[in-house]
């Protein structure tokens, strides 16, 4: 009996000490920290807009502010003074800012500063001015223009019939893979460092056109090895004004090589396989230029095959 009301007693006073070391529960903070004041404009760019304020307390001891761009939460800072960027230029915006403690309780928006940003660095440029075609080619036109005036030009971009083909950070330009002997409206852009489209400059060029197809290769012959056995083909050179692609040879009537002046027989047996030994053949030979104009046939030839 006297031993378990001993431990009893041991035992309450046990539960009395535990109790009596446990730390007393603290209430939730639930005040928000107060109000930043003396929001202020600090500085602009054509994309950010600086801000300072004096600082918020809080019972808790640490702060943070959130900043707000007409009406939308963008940034926080943890200092009183902020940078804000990704602004448009020549825009004006509204800001305020709310201090936050460590449990998240927000305070109310401090005093509303409004600012705009400069529109130095953007802003639509003004249309190239004397464009003028300084060359024409048979497939290519290029122009020269001045610099677009009022905003900062990033580059110049060059259109042939209303699509873009080309892009320059000078002021020269081209317009390349055209037909010969063919009109074509130029018109040159200039794109701001925003991102915007100038008023067009236009012009319209014509390329040089082709004075017709090439002269009719003449003197279709065999050659010989240096044994005196017939080894191939070949013919004169014909001239053209813009020059000769390549020649076009038949062998009764259908092709049986293209390529440059002259073939060897054993092309045409073993490698392309377009005529066959000891067969006799009528040869032609056309001659085609860069514009894709082809000649009449020279002179027929028949040979038999070796």
């Amino acid at each position: 009996m006297t031993f378990r009301t001993v431990s009893s007693v041991a035992g309450a006073a046990a539960v009395v000490g535990v109790l009596a070391l446990a730390p007393p529960a603290q209430a939730a903070d639930l005040t928000a920290p107060t109000t930043p004041q003396g929001l202020r404009v600090t500085g602009t760019t054509d994309s950010t807009v600086s801000l300072a304020w004096n600082a918020s307390s809080d019972a808790s001891g640490r702060v943070t502010y959130r900043v707000y761009v007409s009406g939308t939460w963008r940034s926080n800072a943890a200092e009183t003074s902020h940078s804000q960027g990704g602004l448009s230029p020549d825009t004006s915006y509204t800001f305020v800012v709310r201090a936050v403690d460590r449990y998240g309780n927000v305070s109310r928006a401090s005093n509303a500063v409004t600012a705009s940003t400069a529109a130095g660095g953007g802003g639509v440029p003004g249309t190239p001015v004397n464009l003028r075609v300084t060359a024409v080619d048979y497939d290519s036109i290029n122009v020269a223009w001045d610099a677009a005036a009022g905003p900062p030009v990033a580059y110049y971009l060059v259109y042939r019939n209303g699509l873009w083909v080309n892009s320059s950070y000078g002021t020269t330009g081209s317009a390349d893979y055209l037909s010969a002997g063919t009109t074509h409206t130029i018109q040159v852009r200039a794109r701001g460092t925003d991102n915007s489209l100038s008023e067009p400059a236009t012009i319209t060029a014509t390329t040089q056109a082709d004075a017709g197809p090439p002269t009719v290769p003449a003197n279709l012959r065999i050659v010989t090895d240096s044994f005196g056995r017939p080894s191939g083909l070949t013919w004169d050179a014909s001239t053209d004004d813009r020059g000769v692609s390549n020649y076009w040879l038949s062998a009764d009537g259908s092709e049986a090589f293209g390529g440059g002046l002259g073939v060897s027989f054993y092309s045409l047996t073993d490698e392309y396989c377009t005529v066959f030994s000891g067969q006799t053949y009528t040869f032609t030979v056309r001659a085609r230029d860069l514009s894709g104009n082809l000649s009449a046939a020279g002179t027929p030839l028949t040979v038999s095959v070796p």
